[in-house]
Formats: structure tokens, sequence, C-alpha cells
């Protein structure tokens, strides 16, 4: 009996607070969603006893400990995922830079110096586009020649001729 009017004490006690506490909101645009927080923990706190003997004493706990892992175990999830698309992405870019590399090797055996470059890969690290801008560091400049660095280029890489943005200046 002495739990009973201590519960129904402290639901007297938390229901002056309350009202109290509403005289004291300047806004009345605010006191509607002040007063429905405040009718929610009264009834949590009217039913507080009774979640006691259902899920018995640690029960509650034990429930919210339950989400709040199942919840941390989710966000570990999420940041093992963004983890890995941030390694992916760094590969791949690690990826287009070997190959822009290699490029420039290729084009200086042919007395041409590379001005611009840019190599774009796919997800499965297969090259979407290569763009070359070059420079003849030799006086002659024959159309042979690019074409036989273009045919080099199409036939290392496996690639499509339209694929491959060759120009020189």
């Amino acid at each position: 009996m002495e739990h009973f009017i201590t519960w129904m004490k402290g639901i007297v006690l938390l229901f002056f607070v309350f009202t109290a506490l509403l005289y004291f909101i300047p806004r009345n645009v605010y006191k509607k969603y002040i007063r429905f927080f405040m009718e929610m923990m009264l009834i949590l706190a009217i039913m507080y006893p009774l979640l006691q003997a259902v899920f018995k004493e640690n029960a509650l706990e034990n429930l919210i400990h339950y989400d709040e892992f199942w919840q941390e175990m989710d966000n570990m999830k999420l940041d093992a995922e963004h983890f890995e698309e941030e390694q992916n992405t760094y590969y791949l870019k690690e990826c287009e830079k070997n190959v822009e590399e290699n490029l420039r090797q290729l084009i200086l055996q042919h007395g041409y110096e590379v001005k611009n470059i840019e190599v774009k890969l796919n997800t499965s690290y297969e090259i979407e586009d290569i763009s070359l801008v070059l420079e003849q560091t030799e006086k002659k400049q024959k159309k042979e020649d690019i074409s036989l660095i273009q045919k080099e280029i199409l036939n290392f890489y496996q690639i499509e001729e339209n694929r491959l943005e060759l120009k020189v200046q």
C-alpha cells in the first residue's frame, strides 16, 4: 500500500509541476506542443507500475539497451559502408594516376610532351575516357606519329576509338 501512495504522490506532484510550467510559457504557439509532451510524461508515470509488473524489474531497461545496441550496430554498418566507399574512390583515383603516368611514358617515347591528361575509370576499373593534349618536343610532326600513338593507346588499353580524345598543340 505504501508503494501505491508514493506512486500517487509522484503523479500528483508531476501534474502540479507541469501545470505551473504551462503558466510560465510566453507564447501560446508552443503551449500545445509542451502540453502534448507533458501528457505523454503523465501517461508514462501512470503506466510505470504496470510496465514494471509486466516486464519485471530491469526488463524495460534491458529492452532500451537492446534497442540502443542494434542502433549502434546499424550505425557501425553505415560507417563501414561509407569507409568502403571512400576506400574504393581512393583506389580508383590511384589507378587513374597510374594509367596517366603510363600514358606519359608512352608519349615521351614518341617525341611528344603531355600538356594535359585526364583518365576516367568506371567502378569496375575499366577505362571510360582518355583525354590528351600533346605538345611536340621535336621539330618534326607527322600525322603518322599521331595516328601511331593513337593506335598504340587503343591497342594497349583495349578501348574503343570514341573513348580517346587526342589533340596536338
